[in-house]
């Protein structure tokens, strides 16, 4: 009776073994598929980042052109100004060629008002542009800093999962073997209770 209560503790030891063998495999899958996507997460955030550092930078030289754009637009419109108030002066003096230079001088003053706000717009447009590259190339950091904690939160994930599913294999060797020991503990209890005198005595006696 004893082999046999042994072998049926080896069997729930044995069954035991299987289901938390299974369900450490089970995690140990999770763990990797989880990895896996935290790897892919990381790498869209990396590439992401990328993106957005380069098109900071492009906003950001864009600025500056239109910073300067706008400046040699002012520094046109000033001249022009000058010009038309020139042109002004001298066609106020000049009768006959002073009609054509007043025309003349309207016309360099509307064309430097123009270009003063041409000029105006572009600097707005270059702030903003500097300012957008500015966003940009910290949001680009962001994703960066980002993409690289999920590629070591997904090495990690991809470790433990391995882990996960060594340790599950090795709990199911060990569930067959503790069901295969259970089975023979059951077979030698048997096989030992047909054997045993005082079992034959009290069967006798029965």
């Amino acid at each position: 009776m004893a082999g046999a209560e042994e072998g049926t503790w080896g069997l729930v030891l044995g069954v035991w073994s299987l289901v938390l063998g299974a369900r450490c495999s089970a995690f140990g899958v999770w763990c990797l598929v989880s990895g896996a996507w935290c790897l892919v997460l990381g790498v869209w955030c990396l590439v992401s980042g990328a993106w957005c550092l380069v098109l900071g930078a492009r906003c950001s030289a864009f600025g500056a052109r239109c910073l300067v754009l706008g400046a040699r637009c002012s520094v046109f419109g000033v001249w022009c100004l000058v010009l038309g108030a020139r042109c002004s002066v001298f066609g106020a003096r000049r009768l006959v060629f002073g009609v054509w230079c007043l025309v003349l001088g309207v016309w360099c003053l509307v064309f430097g008002v123009w270009c003063l706000v041409l000029g105006a717009r572009r600097l707005a447009l270059g702030v903003w542009c500097l300012v957008s590259g500015a966003r940009c190339s910290v949001l680009g950091a962001r994703r960066l800093v980002f993409g690289a904690r999920c590629l070591v939160l997904g090495a990690w994930c991809s470790v433990l999962g391995a882990w996960c599913l060594v340790l599950g294999a090795r709990c199911l060797v060990l569930g067959a073997w503790c069901s295969v020991l259970g089975a023979w503990y059951l077979v030698f209890g048997a096989h030992s209770a047909k054997h045993n005198p005082r079992i034959l005595k009290t069967r006798e006696q029965a």
